[in-house]
């Protein structure tokens, strides 16, 4: 709740704030797209299936997929800033099989994150930290003698985010980027980890 909280104080500090504070600092908004890379421990999900069944189990699965990003910003000087974003992973599967039968595997993950950016002698280059409240939804398909199960759940939970990147000027109100940002255990998940890396506009 505290978390919450907190961002809901910097966007209305980013999109609500006085003239004369607008007219002394920056404020806007960014979308960001591109792949992000997230250990769903295929492997060790093989392991475990082929522990439990006593048969050699093989899997298939997606090591990174689509991702995106939307995001507030506030420049207090030309040095340093805030975010409060949302971001969003397309589905990450992973399929396993042997003499039994198979199971799917789905995961996918959303969430919103707070970061502090840092512009170092106004060079275009930026690095950033802060958190994130992420949630993982998972699907499981489980085939076996003909008969079909599905199962749904979800887990949620906070980290850490930490990323570097480069902006480069368009125009007087708008910029390009490019990007590279860690999260930390999505959902609250150990290992759980993403690595995010995308091209955007900002403006």
């Amino acid at each position: 709740m505290k978390i919450r909280n907190n961002i809901t104080a910097i966007l209305l500090a980013v999109f609500f704030m006085p003239a004369v504070s607008m007219a002394q600092t920056k404020a806007g908004f960014g979308v960001e797209a591109g792949y992000a890379w997230v250990d769903t421990r295929a492997t060790e999900n093989a392991q475990a299936i082929a522990n439990a069944t006593g048969r050699t189990t093989t899997v298939t699965y997606d090591k990174a997929d689509l991702a995106g990003r939307i995001y507030g910003y506030y420049d207090f000087n030309n040095q340093f800033g805030v975010q409060v974003g949302y971001f969003k992973t397309a589905s990450l599967d992973q399929t396993h099989t042997n003499t039994a039968g198979s199971l799917t595997l789905s995961y996918e993950a959303n969430g919103i994150d707070l970061a502090g950016v840092f512009k170092p002698n106004n060079s275009g280059f930026f690095g950033k930290v802060g958190m994130h409240r992420s949630k993982v939804d998972g699907d499981l398909t489980a085939t076996s003698g003909g008969t079909r199960v599905v199962l749904s759940g979800a887990q949620s939970g906070n980290g850490f985010l930490a990323g570097i990147g480069f902006e480069g000027p368009i125009d007087k109100g708008m910029a390009w980027t490019v990007g590279i940002t860690y999260y930390d255990s999505l959902g609250g998940l150990d290992q759980a980890d993403a690595t995010f890396v995308n091209v955007g506009l900002k403006f």
